[in-house]
């Protein structure tokens, strides 16, 4: 074996580089998504999308990590996301695994958005702050609701989505 050229140590000396770069980016990615999964207060940043009053519907929604959901209320969404799409995931070649979904829903990282009209649960989001191909994303689980919040809010997608995009854009301008 020779010796190295200028251009080869030049062309080592770029990846290295780029290599630091990108260790350093999603390191900074990952530190973005340890502080969104420590703040205390979520709903706080977008209180003003959290009420949506109607002639038939008074709902007020809260946000919480799955630790400190109750656990009636946690049981309730799994219970509604089973009814909503077991059969669905029947239809797919993975079909439903109760355990591995139920396993999903309560990892440490779920954050829940409840939507709930007086003491009636309607609808919740389940999302969490993650990496997806090195990138700080907010990643949105699911939603699921009631049939009787269909029923009285056919368009209850428009109210429900704001949130957690809205959440994102918050948490970001927060954090940074």
């Amino acid at each position: 074996m020779g010796k190295k050229t200028v251009t080869s140590v030049n062309k080592s000396k770029e990846k290295r580089q780029a290599r630091k770069l990108e260790q350093r980016r999603i390191a900074d990615g990952m530190g973005f998504v340890t502080k969104a999964n420590k703040l205390e207060d979520l709903a706080g940043l977008c209180k003003e999308l959290l009420v949506y009053k109607s002639n038939e519907l008074d709902v007020e929604m809260y946000i919480q990590k799955v630790m400190d959901l109750d656990k009636n209320t946690l049981q309730w969404a799994i219970d509604l996301t089973e009814r909503n799409m077991k059969s669905l995931y029947e239809t797919c070649a993975w079909g439903w695994n109760r355990d591995r979904k139920v396993e999903e829903m309560t990892d440490d990282a779920a954050w829940y958005l409840i939507a709930k009209d007086k003491d009636n649960l309607l609808a919740f989001s389940h999302f969490r702050f993650d990496m997806d191909f090195g990138v700080p994303v907010l990643y949105w689980k699911t939603m699921e609701k009631t049939g009787e919040f269909s029923q009285k809010l056919p368009l209850s997608d428009n109210l429900f989505r704001p949130p957690p995009y809205t959440v994102s854009a918050k948490v970001t301008k927060e954090l940074i």
